[in-house]
């Protein structure tokens, strides 16, 4: 690697040679990574913007002035963060000293209500850790993390750049906080968690970035059996869930990208992110994904999303800025039948040309070769005092071809005792 000398940026993921680097030269240009994203109220992504000069080069120590030009719909720190303030579309803009600026489009979704974790007071663990290379890591882990009672410290004097970022990946029986990072900081982060309920295991994993190495890091505490959770009114419950960004089956051969695995019976909380996919050699291609299954007390939920889908089948070319799927099962009361809902924010365009979404469940387009897609699939089984609901983004159909789901929610809940055998599927 010495030879090369190549800066890694974890942000965006590439490689950027040192030989591109300038200092003190005249910027022309700014690029912003992202582009354009899309998060929900109340969510904050950061944007990161590179000048360069007339023949592509980075240059070096510019301060960029931040700007959004609607703060009703998101606003912007001068680290680029971005705030989602209200549902709409704005742009943020990144000004060199010179005035020269470039903007990125912000899509402001509706958020996502997720039942509501209470934390026990007084419950405490100092938890084991495991640490490992993420696959994405160019060099070796030079981070030292200690554990602490509900609480990890991680330490990054042995980095030569500090630590970039710190992100929590998933956490089971936990509210975990996060604090914000400072990028190149050499001073120890701690992060602290709250258990939820002091009977089941705690299972956290948080990601560490620095110049060349990525790390994941493994919080647990405790391997007791799980104790139902008591619904309201008496009886007990249980719970599935499972969430998966894309599932695809193209010619016979299956892939899969950023999928939780299923929820404990007993609930909890699984959450997974990855950064981009590249399947079947560049016939479907994403940005980053997201899902998420929690399910406590009377209510399970699960969401999905699927930044910047490109997908190339049967002849056509098929696109999406965002798409993101939900699905909640919820008790109404103990020993009663639970109700389930699912909802998609989506867009879609074949060559080009978009594809009109409905919102309404299992809407059917038919493709121009063969096959169709139905957008936000719905498929409901109910069993006396139980119900799952699967809803699914887009799945794409092609007969003898393709069978490719995009933003998979499964959401279930028992409530109380089951006062009937019987069980029907039925498309909602």
């Amino acid at each position: 690697m010495s030879i090369f000398n190549f800066i890694f940026s974890l942000k965006s993921f590439f490689l950027i040679p040192i030989s591109a680097i300038v200092f003190g030269g005249i910027v022309t240009s700014v690029d912003m990574s992202p582009s354009s994203l899309a998060f929900q109220v109340g969510a904050v992504s950061q944007i990161q913007a590179t000048a360069r000069d007339a023949s592509g080069q980075v240059v070096q120590g510019v301060t960029f002035q931040w700007s959004s030009r609607n703060v009703n719909i998101a606003t912007v720190d001068q680290a680029g963060n971005v705030t989602g303030v209200s549902v709409g579309t704005t742009t943020v803009v990144a000004t060199a000293p010179n005035g020269v600026h470039n903007p990125a489009t912000v899509n402001v979704i509706p958020a996502t209500a997720t039942p509501s974790l209470t934390p026990t007071p007084g419950a405490s663990c100092i938890p084991s850790i495991t640490i490992t290379e993420d696959v994405s890591s160019r060099g070796d882990n030079l981070f030292d993390v200690t554990a602490g009672v509900n609480s990890a410290t991680i330490n990054s004097a042995r980095s030569q750049s500090g630590l970039q970022s710190l992100t929590l990946v998933n956490a089971t029986n936990a509210v975990v906080t996060v604090p914000v990072v400072t990028p190149d900081t050499t001073t120890p982060v701690t992060v602290t968690y709250t258990i939820t309920n002091p009977n089941q295991p705690v299972d956290i994993t948080l990601r560490a970035t620095g110049a060349n190495e990525i790390i994941l890091i493994r919080l647990r505490c405790g391997s007791v059996t799980p104790t139902p959770t008591p619904t309201p009114g008496g009886g007990l419950t249980s719970f599935s869930g499972r969430a998966t960004s894309v599932n695809a089956t193209l010619n016979g051969v299956n892939m899969v990208a950023n999928d939780t695995g299923p929820l404990p019976s007993q609930g909890g909380v699984l959450r997974i992110e990855t950064a981009s996919s590249n399947m079947f050699e560049n016939s479907l291609i994403t940005g980053p994904l997201d899902a998420g299954t929690q399910a406590a007390f009377d209510q399970s939920r699960s969401g999905a999303i699927v930044y910047a889908l490109t997908l190339m089948l049967n002849g056509n070319i098929f696109a999406s800025d965002i798409l993101s799927e939900s699905s909640q099962c919820s008790c109404l009361a103990a020993n009663s039948p639970p109700v389930c809902d699912g909802g998609i924010f989506a867009n879609l365009r074949m060559d080009g040309v978009p594809i009109p979404i409905t919102g309404e469940p299992n809407q059917r387009v038919n493709l121009p070769r063969s096959g169709y897609v139905i957008i936000n699939e719905q498929t409901i089984t109910r069993s006396g005092n139980s119900a799952e609901l699967v809803a699914n983004g887009f799945h794409f159909i092609v007969p003898g071809q393709a069978d490719i789901i995009f933003s998979s929610a499964q959401s279930g809940i028992f409530c109380g005792s089951n006062l009937s055998p019987e069980e029907e599927s039925e498309e909602k």
